[in-house]
């Protein structure tokens, strides 16, 4: 399937050293992967069909805490920002706007609307050096991967999307390896995954 779909479950750890795994949480009601930051914490979505963001250490040493709760939307982070201060998600919207893209003030715990047009858009990730946002989005018919700019206003502190698009590839989940490359899969179920160098005007 082109858009996201996921059933409960737990997050795990696994050391790579020792091969040692160990339960991270214990609701069996996690519906999103973990997704890290740069300063140990991570982010999933829980709770009722996953209308809750939470962010617990990685050390499993602290309480999870509450990010954002919206009951009746479905929620999954998918990027933190460099600096900790925002985290990309995409949210289940049952309006014609299907899944959109935000990005959360950790601040302020304010969310705010990146992406919401009439098709899907979703796996929102920021680029290393903060320039670019690549995501997923249905605007041609099938699922590509796009990059625009991405900017916080300096007088508001609000994140949102610059002017200018560019479509990189038919494909899904993309992810930055470095500043200038994008890794994205484009088989149903993620079974090839290809790059695509980015230049440095943002195209590919």
């Amino acid at each position: 399937k082109d858009a996201p779909y996921n059933v409960p479950g737990d997050l795990w750890m696994l050391d790579l050293a020792s091969g040692r795994r160990t339960p991270f949480t214990f609701s069996r009601n996690v519906y999103s992967p973990a997704v890290w930051s740069r300063d140990g914490r991570i982010a999933y979505s829980a709770g009722r069909l996953g209308d809750t963001i939470y962010a617990k250490a990685a050390s499993g040493l602290d309480d999870e805490q509450v990010l954002l709760k919206e009951p009746g939307l479905r929620h999954y982070p998918t990027s933190w920002s460099r600096d900790g201060r925002l985290l990309l998600y995409h949210t289940e919207n049952a309006t014609s706007t299907g899944y959109d893209l935000w990005a959360l003030s950790l601040s302020d715990r304010k969310p705010h609307l990146m992406l919401g047009e009439a098709f899907n858009e979703w796996a929102g990730v920021f680029s290393p050096d903060m320039r670019w946002v690549a995501y997923v989005s249905l605007e041609a018919g099938a699922a590509a991967v796009y990059v625009r700019p991405f900017r916080v206003s300096g007088q508001t502190g609000q994140p949102s999307l610059g002017e200018g698009k560019w479509h990189v590839s038919k494909g899904n989940w993309p992810q930055w390896r470095v500043d200038r490359e994008i890794v994205f899969n484009t088989a149903p179920g993620g079974t090839e995954v290809f790059a695509a160098p980015v230049n440095k005007t943002g195209t590919a």
